[in-house]
């Protein structure tokens, strides 16, 4: 499932970004989009995961 969503971020953000630099003429609007996106997706990873630990082996 998670790969979908990935699959669909690499198709829509260059359409995106494409609408952007094309009704504006400049990258701002694209790296505010990005940006966005980044806080987004690390907010959602944090709430999500919450606290990253280590993977530790016990002895068999």
């Amino acid at each position: 499932m998670l790969i979908a969503f990935g699959n669909i971020a690499s198709i829509t953000t260059p359409i995106a970004i494409g609408c952007i630099l094309k009704s504006t003429g400049a990258f701002n609007g694209a790296l505010a989009l990005v940006s966005a996106h980044v806080v987004l997706e690390m907010a959602s990873y944090l709430s999500i995961v919450n606290e990253i630990k280590r993977a530790e082996l016990r002895a068999a």
